[in-house]
């Protein structure tokens, strides 16, 4: 039994079995979140049904505290690592993997949902009928958290008026797509085989929501390609879109805006990253300038 790396809600271990000599991964939910071990185990099942996103099948998942005192799931371990835990690659590597990336979300995007917001196994949860109203609020949330933990009031202000200038952006998403909301390089598991690189699984789906599909393509970009040029460009092209179009520009900007600012709240919460929060608030400036 050995701790792998990684998430930063659950503990997650590899689990070496003797009879037969496998390995199978188990995943241990905090107690403080009981709905996302079925949310998650929910999603992997939609994506396994509706989708050819490669994905880790869940052998067994308990809540009944009768083994251990948590939920957990067992699920199999797919072959290869996370991209991040890769040495040595090379802007090649990165290339293959960021498009195979951008097909993956694409291929996830082709599950329609009724509404956008959380899901659950019934349907959509605290759901809103339209992105416009969806990301309205989201932002009028995260914006009340920027301001709870010291954000400056002018940049807030900014941002403010940028969403209320992006109606047409939102707008333009009339059908909510299943979304991961975290597909960046320690989610993407990739293995090297004799013909190149291949992305192997998806995991970590708890924090899926139904969404405009370009609000998934901007958490990547913004999260996992951090401005590499190559790697953007492989997203994109792999998900089959183009800076060059005015309104795939203008959305990316703004959901962009939305995923800085909810990084920015996360590492003010946790208090320790000054820093961190500075550069995240000067990103923030140039995103609500455009």
């Amino acid at each position: 039994m050995t701790r792998l790396d990684g998430g930063v809600v659950s503990r997650v271990f590899d689990l070496v079995c003797e009879q037969p000599p496998e390995h199978v991964v188990l995943k241990v939910y905090p107690t403080s979140e009981r709905w996302l071990m079925e949310y998650e185990v929910f999603i992997f099942g939609l994506l396994q049904r509706e989708t050819s996103v490669p994905t880790p099948r869940i052998f067994y998942s308990d809540r009944q505290h009768r083994l251990v005192p948590d939920d957990y799931v067992l699920m199999e371990k797919v072959e290869g690592a996370a991209i991040a835990h890769h040495t040595g690659l090379k802007d090649p590597d990165y290339r293959d993997l960021y498009r195979q990336i951008g097909r993956i979300l694409r291929a996830m995007h082709a599950v329609e949902l009724p509404a956008f917001g959380y899901l659950e196994m019934s349907g959509p949860v605290e759901n809103w009928p339209t992105n416009r109203e969806f990301m309205t609020e989201w932002f009028r949330r995260a914006l009340a958290n920027f301001n709870e933990h010291g954000g400056d009031p002018r940049l807030g202000q900014a941002i403010a008026k940028r969403v209320q200038s992006s109606g047409a952006i939102f707008n333009r998403c009339d059908q909510a797509a299943l979304c991961h909301n975290d597909l960046h390089e320690a989610n993407a598991i990739a293995a090297r085989r004799a013909n190149g690189w291949h992305l192997t699984g998806i995991v970590d789906v708890g924090g899926a929501i139904a969404a405009d599909p370009l609000f998934d393509v901007a958490r990547t970009d913004y999260w996992s390609t951090r401005g590499n040029p190559i790697k953007r460009q492989a997203l994109l092209e792999g998900y089959g879109v183009s800076l060059s179009d005015s309104d795939v520009k203008a959305a990316l900007g703004v959901y962009e805006m939305y995923h800085a600012l909810e990084l920015r709240n996360w590492f003010a919460r946790a208090g320790d990253y000054p820093e961190t929060v500075d550069r995240i608030a000067s990103e923030l400036n140039r995103l609500a300038a455009q």
